[in-house]
């Protein structure tokens, strides 16, 4: 999940991307992948990485972060801040929505009131443990009505905000989409539930418009904003966005040229780096995402409300090896972390300095010390009374999908496992009698021809006991169901070569055809290729002509060909 606050943090996203785009190129439209569709577009209900982006790229808020992490105005053109730091009063520039209104400061108002009003996911960024924002807290908490949000509109190109005490990073809060205006007259005009469902229930004040979009496809597309307050700066005709789930198939949709922009991991990052072309596109782009786990206390979990006791959570966090995790499963450049604010995410608008520089002061509590895990889970047990735990964890591999595993001790499976080792140990390793074959057939007969070396016609056959018997017969049952299914098979390869022909006529000599179908993308490519080989009339010319060059190249290798012929007895006889 990622999110901004955790109890337990494992990992900091900064993502392993594949760029092969011209980004001036003004007449095309960007490739980029998403990991996860987009659920929505409207800031109260978004809570994910992908909808923040795309809402992004077509809101603009008071302020923006430039390529160095500092924040720089945007729709507020300049702010002042009053000198106990309570008081922010945004001065806001000529801007104006899709529809063609003005954008004013009241649209902030309606906004801000609202999520805080509906206690949206990242409401809380407003209350007393973020934003500071007066009167947000109780509002979130029912305790007060919206209009009590002390941030109001002296007129429209002014905002002022009030806060109940300092808040030092309070500017760079104000490009995260939470704090974005909503225009309060169109919100208003449409149907309940319907805001940002589609490009007419959405209006846009930033450097692109929302083109095609339904909640929870695969694909969505925005175009260029010709009214947005700095379209000149805006080199790109829109930006194409398609969802895909894993690197392997990112991998494939940017060598294809299906995407201009990829975001890849695991193997694949190694894998890019072998390659000169796509290691010349590769780089490691800051995320700012964070994947942790998140504690339930309730009583309502596993064990009446377990992971409520502080130790069994340390326990879990010291067992956590956040190093080995990001260097050998994500392997993208993401970062290990051990504070709420991760190391090469923000820094200090004085000095500079990383925000997180001291966070390994919590390091205690997070690193990897198996040692101090056991200690921990010691007092857990005493505390809880438990001498073992089962937990639940929900995880997805993207933020789409929930996956469900059972964590647990299997003490019966121990014992089994501890058995079969010391059967293994004195039936054949102290006796020197190899064990049965169990293995995948393909080793099996590798295995043997290497013991066995080269045929000898000369042995006699074997009596054919009962054993193998019964695995021949087993083998004669699996063959005949394999011959029925390969029927099957040529049956369905014919159709399917009948509309191969179908669709390469309809191709007219092109090599490709693309487009988007049903909220998917799809590339149809029949493509000239070239193989080397040598045919056998050939083969026996070069052995009659060139006798040397046939036998410094050509090889021949012996294998044994496995069969079963089956007749009556009294035929046999």
């Amino acid at each position: 999940m990622k999110k901004a606050l955790s109890m337990l943090l494992l990992m900091v996203m900064t993502l392993a991307c594949l760029s092969g785009a011209a980004m001036a190129d003004s007449d095309k439209y960007l490739g980029v992948m998403l990991s996860t569709n987009v659920m929505s577009l409207d800031t109260n209900l978004a809570t994910d990485g992908e909808s923040f982006e795309v809402i992004a790229d077509c809101i603009d808020g008071l302020m923006q972060m430039d390529a160095t992490g500092a924040s720089i105005p945007a729709l507020a053109e300049s702010y002042d801040m009053s000198e106990d730091g309570l008081t922010y009063t945004f001065h806001l520039r000529d801007a104006k929505w899709s529809n063609g209104t003005p954008v004013t400061a009241s649209d902030f108002v309606f906004a801000w009131r609202r999520i805080c009003k509906e206690a949206g996911e990242y409401a809380y960024m407003f209350g007393s443990s973020v934003g500071c924002v007066k009167g947000a807290q109780d509002i979130i908490d029912g305790k007060a009505e919206p209009d009590t949000l002390a941030v109001s509109a002296p007129d429209d190109k002014t905002l002022v905000v009030e806060l109940e005490s300092p808040v030092s990073f309070f500017a760079s809060l104000m490009y995260f989409p939470t704090f974005y205006p909503i225009n309060e007259a169109f919100y208003s005009s449409l149907e309940e539930g319907t805001y940002g469902t589609s490009p007419e229930t959405f209006l846009s004040n930033g450097a692109f418009v929302l083109e095609s979009y339904t909640p929870g496809t695969a694909s969505l597309t925005v175009k260029k904003n010709p009214d947005y307050w700095d379209a000149d700066r805006v080199k790109l005709a829109g930006i194409k966005y398609q969802v895909v789930g894993s690197s392997d198939n990112a991998l494939v949709a940017f060598k294809t040229g299906a995407l201009n922009v990829v975001t890849i991991s695991g193997n694949q990052v190694a894998s890019a780096k072998k390659d000169a072309d796509l290691a010349s596109k590769l780089a490691v782009t800051g995320a700012g995402y964070m994947w942790y786990l998140t504690f339930s206390q309730t009583e309502k979990n596993a064990d009446g409300g377990m992971l409520a006791n502080a130790n069994l959570r340390l326990a879990i966090s010291n067992a956590i090896d956040r190093e080995s995790i990001v260097e050998n499963n994500v392997m993208d450049g993401s970062l290990a972390t051990y504070t709420a604010v991760p190391p090469q995410f923000a820094a200090s608008s004085t000095t500079g300095a990383d925000f997180s520089e001291d966070q390994m002061k919590f390091v205690d509590y997070c690193d990897f010390n198996v040692e101090k895990a056991l200690e921990y889970l010691a007092k857990a047990k005493e505390e809880l009374g438990k001498d073992s735990f089962t937990f639940t964890l929900i995880y997805g591999n993207n933020e789409g999908e929930v996956i469900i595993r059972h964590l647990y001790r299997d003490r019966e499976y121990e014992q089994e496992m501890i058995y079969l080792e010391r059967e293994f140990w004195h039936d054949h390793i102290l006796t020197r009698i190899p064990p049965p074959y169990t293995e995948d057939g393909s080793l099996i007969l590798e295995s043997l021809r290497r013991r066995l070396g080269a045929a000898d016609k000369t042995i006699p056959a074997i009596e054919l006991d009962s054993d193998l018997s019964a695995t021949m017969l087993r083998y004669l049952r699996l063959q005949e169901q394999k011959q029925q299914v390969e029927t099957q098979a040529k049956t369905l390869d014919t159709e399917m070569q009948r509309l191969k022909g179908q669709m390469v006529a309809k191709l007219n000599g092109s090599c490709m055809a693309m487009g988007e179908y049903g909220g998917t993308q799809y590339t149809i490519s029949y493509n000239p290729v070239s193989r080397t080989g040598i045919t056998k009339d050939n083969l026996q010319k070069l052995k009659l002509l060139h006798p040397d060059i046939y036998d410094e190249y050509v090889t021949v290798s012996e294998s044994r060909r496995f069969s079963i012929k089956a007749k009556a007895a009294d035929e046999a006889a």
